[in-house]
């Protein structure tokens, strides 16, 4: 399991648009399997493995600074190369420290991205349909869609309650822009 193929995985997203036909119940449900409970567990796990690889580098990072001084000390080496050993050191436990808590942002994002969208394919409850069921209705694709929806004998997801809502505040922005601009040519 590698960070890319994890990122292929999140980019693999199901497209719920009411310009085009909704996903079937398969589609939502091979989904579904990708999304698995042990994929995102594994996920949090390796980004607490590069939490935990952070915290290493870092302790290495510092005691082999800390060493390299104590040595100077002890065997009164040059200055010069006193700053060649800490430089060195210091860059190497830093370039590790960062790489680490890079590789740690990006899963514990991607877990979440993860967790997110599967919780999105989740049928919406019953006390939401009357919302969505006037989202539908506000506009002409939304209703096509609920149609297509009706016909394909699956449930609304919670993922097509954001678009509908999103598509339907884009519908408002988009008369109020078109009267704006026909009152603005008289």
């Amino acid at each position: 399991m590698t960070i890319k193929w994890i990122n292929a995985i999140i980019a693999n997203k199901l497209v719920f648009d009411p310009s085009v036909h909704p996903p079937s119940q398969e589609d939502i449900d091979r989904r579904l399997a990708q999304l698995s409970d042990k994929l995102i567990c594994n996920v949090g796990l390796l980004a607490s493995l590069a939490g935990a690889l952070n915290v290493i580098a870092s302790i290495c990072a510092f005691v082999g600074i800390g060493g390299t001084l104590l040595s100077w000390l002890i065997t009164a080496l040059p200055f010069n190369q006193l700053a060649l050993y800490v430089l060195g050191g210091g860059l190497v436990g830093a370039g590790l420290m960062f790489l680490a808590s890079e590789m740690e942002e990006q899963l514990f994002d991607a877990q979440a991205a993860l967790t997110n969208e599967k919780e999105s394919l989740q049928p919406i409850p019953q006390s939401e349909c009357a919302k969505v069921l006037s989202l539908c209705a506000g506009t002409p694709e939304g209703e096509r869609y609920r149609q297509q929806i009706i016909q394909s004998a699956r449930h609304f997801v919670e993922a097509e309650h954001e678009m509908l809502n999103a598509w339907n505040n884009a519908a408002h922005e988009r008369v109020a822009e078109a009267a704006l601009y026909k009152k603005n040519e008289e």
